[in-house]
């Protein structure tokens, strides 16, 4: 009897090291909860989005500071997000390094392609966003951050039946592309398949009339340098001229001014050749006489840049000896028209 209680006894006592041992197994090897997984990404990719902003409006003032590159401490419970080039799985921290080039330089090989890659695979997307054919799995705290018109927009989604943003009626579904490419990478790549330069340079219209819709003041300014590159570079003919100067001022506004002074600084530049060729200058006064603000904004730009200087006239008295110096005096011989005398004219 005493020995089969005291086995008894021992059973419960063998069971409580096992026990033990599980719960302090390394934390590694325990699975993740899913909403805790869920928030360390989404955290992640705020983080990268931060990062990407503080890179297109503060690169030049970055200092070698922790606080300043937005590396903040943590609890090795709670792994600190990382500037890897994959956004959307928790990764260890690594130590980090005060000097600041490295990490500039892991935002452009680390963030941007990142979040690019997290729009085209729709990981972890809390937005879906449509242009008639195309569809983009988005997230709203990137999108919101760039344009406040569509966070309006997104907000006044919540209350309807789900997070699906339609923009078919703003501008053409490449332009949206654009859009979104700039959001969360702060470009947009060159056209593909079959292009022509005046596809270009519309697709380059299109964006910045999109990008003013929307109030993404970064994508205006991109796209009218992109325009004034491309314009420049691949324009020969001045009927494509003329047609791109008709569009952007169809698309515009004086509120939104970047392309329309590409164009009027272009007419500036090549009005000499315009009007010397018959054909050509009547096609531009036609062109002035439609687009009545592009003749009014080329008076402007003439008046603002154009330095007047005035000439002194010297006398010639001889048309081989050239121009009198001061000291010199001449005299010519002119006929009276009463007498009919010759007369001598000192000049000088």
């Amino acid at each position: 009897m005493t020995a089969t209680r005291l086995e008894a006894r021992s059973r419960p006592s063998s069971q409580t090291p096992s026990t033990t041992s599980t719960s302090t197994l390394p934390p590694d090897n325990r699975s993740l909860n899913s909403s805790t997984h869920h928030d360390e990404v989404e955290r992640q990719i705020i983080y990268e989005a931060r990062q990407a902003d503080a890179l297109e409006l503060y690169a030049e003032m970055v200092k070698p500071s922790a606080q300043l590159l937005g590396m903040t401490s943590h609890s090795p419970s709670q792994p600190s997000p990382s500037t890897t080039s994959a956004p959307v799985t928790p990764v260890t921290p690594s130590p980090s390094s005060n000097a600041p080039s490295p990490r500039i330089q892991s935002i452009h090989d680390g963030a941007l392609p990142a979040l690019r890659t997290s729009l085209m695979l729709g990981k972890y997307s809390d937005l879906t966003i449509i242009h008639k054919q195309r569809t983009w799995q988005a997230h709203k705290v990137i999108v919101c951050s760039k344009s406040p018109v569509l966070e309006a927009m997104i907000e006044g989604l919540e209350a309807l039946e789900g997070p699906i943003l339609d923009i078919s009626q703003y501008g053409s579904s490449a332009a949206a592309e654009c859009l979104l490419d700039y959001i969360y990478t702060s470009g947009y790549p060159e056209p593909r398949g079959d292009i022509t330069p005046e596809s270009i340079l519309n697709l380059h219209v299109q964006i910045f009339i999109l990008a003013s819709t929307f109030q993404v003041h970064g994508l205006q300014d991109y796209a009218a340098e992109r325009f004034q590159h491309d314009l420049i570079s691949l324009v020969t003919e001045h009927e494509l001229f003329f047609n791109l100067v008709r569009r952007v001022y169809k698309g515009t506004t004086h509120e939104n001014p970047g392309l329309r002074l590409v164009v009027v600084e272009m007419a500036i530049a090549e009005m000499q050749n315009m009007l010397a060729d018959e054909g050509v200058k009547w096609a531009f006064l036609r062109l002035t006489s439609d687009v009545t603000e592009f003749q009014t904004e080329i008076y402007e730009g003439l008046m603002k840049g154009m330095a007047v200087k005035v000439m002194p006239v010297q006398p010639v008295l001889c048309e081989s000896c050239g121009p009198m110096d001061e000291s010199e005096r001449g005299f010519v011989v002119v006929t009276c028209e009463r007498c009919k005398q010759d007369r001598q004219v000192m000049i000088g």
